[in-house]
This record gives C-alpha cells, structure tokens and sequence, in this order.
C-alpha cells in the first residue's frame, strides 16, 4: 500500500516536473528559430530562408508552397527593406501540434518606419523545426485569415490544455490513492476496535485491586522532591557526597536508609563545612500541621550528625504542587525542632519564598 502510494506521488511529480521542462525547452528552440529567421531576412541570406520554410506555408492569408514563399520574400530583398524585433517573443501552442510565436515586428522600407504585432507559425518534426506560416494581426484582419484559411486547415485552433489527458489520469489516480487509503484506514480502525472490545472484556472482570496504577507512589514523591533540592545546590561550592533514597523490598532494607538523604561537603577559598539535608514533601496541612517523621527517625538523625562529623543537619520541607516543584518551602535546623509534628505558624519563619539556588553561610550555619 504505502509502495503503491509512493509510486504514485513520484510519477505525478516527475511528469509534471518533465513536462514543465519540455516545455521550456521547446519555447527556447522556438525563439531561436525566430531570432534565425530575422536575421536571415536582414542578411538576405535566401538559401537559409529556404530551408527554415516548410513544403506549405501560411503566408499573410494564403496558402503558399515554400518556392513562391521564396520568390516574394527575394521581392521585398530587391528594395531597401529591413526589419527588428522590438518585443519578447510570446511562444504557445496549439492543438495540431503547431507552435506559435508572436512579437512585434518593426519594418523600415524606403525610409519609412512601421511596426505590426507578427507572428510565425512553427512544426517540430523529430528534432527539426520548419515554419508553416508567417503573418500579422493586420494582415489576418483584412484577409479574414483567421476565420477562413486558418480554421480550414487547422492551424489555429488554441489547445486548451497540452496535458489534458494527464490531468484526467492525474486526477483518477488521486482519486485511488483516497479510496485505498481510506480502505486501509478503516481496516485498522475496524482491528483496532476489535482489539479495544477484546480487552475491555478482559479488563471488565478484573477488580479494582488487580488493575495497575499510574499514581506515583510515595517513594518516587520523596525521589522526586529530592530531586528539586539537588537542583538548587551549586556544584561550585557543594560536593555531593551521599545521596541515600529510601530502598526496601519485602521488609529488608538497608541501614543507610535511617541516615539523611544527602550530604554535602561545603567548601570555598575560606571556609568548608560537611552538612546533611533531610526531604520531606507533604501534599499540604492537616488542620494547619504535618507529622514530618517518627521519634527514632529524629533520634537517628542526631545519632548521624554526632558518628559522621556533620556540622548541621537541615530538614527541607515542600508543601503542596507537585513533589517536583512544591508551593512552599521550608529548611529547617534538625536541632531546632522537638517534635515529629510541625504547625504551619511555627515554622512560617523558615520558609523560603525563592526557588533559586541555595545558600550557605558556614559562621551562623546557616541554610537560605
């Protein structure tokens, strides 16, 4: 299917792009044949005009054969006469096969100038060209060229489209292509929906308990708080030493999980400081407190700092939005809280309203 379609899409742009280039091609050839013949005509070179008129020719509203062409053009040679193309040369075709080029003709004769809107009628034959009529618009007029000699032999009918036939097959494959797609389309869709009804089925005599949740679980909540305060420490100044998330299967875990999430070593040219930071996030108050964590979770948090040489512990609290990127933050000193639950009003002055990247100060041990 998709072969067929992209077949389709290449022939239609190659032929049209091939046409377009003939086309070019042909106006090009004819606007040399014309600029060959005025210049012939100038030149009075006669055996050149012999060989560029066709057998028969349209010659100013009478059919001629190409030696009585020759014999009044040797005429008008005989006088003073020369002639200049003063416009561009309009080239379009027609239905018989005829190619028409049209100009404007400036004619000087006996010291007189005039000017025509002329024309030559040419034929391609293999890859020759010959001139099958030669006129103006004038002449045509007081002959009645165009609606007696011209119509009668079929010189003058306009095609209307020199690839009428391939815009019909253009459009029908078009056409087909929709009709395919649309058949392919619907087949899918028509499995698709088989597919959906069969599992539905499958799925409507499960229990609320076996379907599989999207929900993040408490675990990737704390991971991706964590996350958020990693962001805002500046690698510059902060070395991350540990970074402990809580890990357990079946019960078993190991011993680092009762440790703070991360550590840091904090240094600059003047100062260095090892801290621990503990993540907590909470989707918002309980009638205006939180339980951030148990009483032997705190102990073990003092027991760290006291074995492992820690400077300070902080504990970040995220309230509310997304554990990625909360409402409201607050740091915390571990040893300024007694208690596993905190007040909103208790803590208001440690929250932290930017959420640029942090900042130590190692005199008052202090986390901003």
């Amino acid at each position: 299917m998709r072969t067929f379609l992209s077949v389709l899409i290449f022939l239609l742009f190659s032929n049209n792009t091939l046409q377009a280039e003939s086309d070019t091609q042909i106006k090009q050839e004819a606007t040399e044949i014309v600029k060959k013949w005025n210049n012939s005509f100038n030149n009075k070179d006669i055996p050149a005009l012999r060989t560029l008129f066709g057998p028969t020719v349209y010659y100013y509203g009478t059919n001629l054969n190409n030696n009585e062409v020759i014999i009044d053009i040797e005429r008008q040679l005989l006088t003073s006469y020369n002639q200049l193309i003063k416009s561009d040369i309009e080239v379009s075709f027609y239905t018989t096969g005829i190619i028409k080029c049209e100009f404007i003709k400036e004619v000087f004769v006996k010291g007189k100038r005039k000017s025509y809107p002329s024309y030559l009628l040419l034929l391609k034959t293999g890859s020759e060209y010959s001139i099958t009529g030669e006129s103006d618009e004038i002449s045509d007029k007081n002959t009645n060229g165009n609606n007696n000699i011209g119509l009668e032999s079929g010189m003058y009918i306009e095609r209307e489209s020199k690839f009428s036939w391939f815009l019909v097959v253009t459009f029908l494959l078009t056409i087909l292509g929709f009709y395919l797609v649309f058949r392919e389309f619907k087949k899918k869709s028509n499995k698709s929906n088989d597919n959906y009804l069969a599992e539905a089925k499958i799925t409507s005599n499960q229990t609320f308990k076996n379907r599989p949740t999207f929900f993040p679980s408490e675990s990737e909540k704390g991971h991706d708080f964590e996350k958020f305060v990693v962001d805002r420490f500046k690698k510059e100044y902060f070395i991350l030493k540990h970074w402990r998330s809580d890990k357990m299967h079946n019960g078993i875990s190991p011993d680092s999980n009762k440790y703070p999430d991360l550590e840091y070593d904090f240094k600059t040219k003047s100062a260095k400081a090892k801290i621990a930071i503990e993540c907590k996030w909470r989707s918002g108050f309980d009638d205006g407190k939180i339980e951030w964590a148990k009483d032997y979770q705190i102990k073990n948090y003092i027991h760290y700092k006291k074995e492992n040489g820690v400077d300070v512990v902080f504990v970040l609290i995220g309230i509310g939005g997304m554990p990625n990127y909360p409402d409201e933050l607050y740091i915390i000193p571990l040893e300024e809280i007694t208690s596993t639950i905190l007040y909103k009003k208790s803590i208001t002055k440690y929250q932290r309203f930017s959420k640029s990247s942090f900042f130590f100060n190692p005199d008052y041990r202090t986390l901003t």
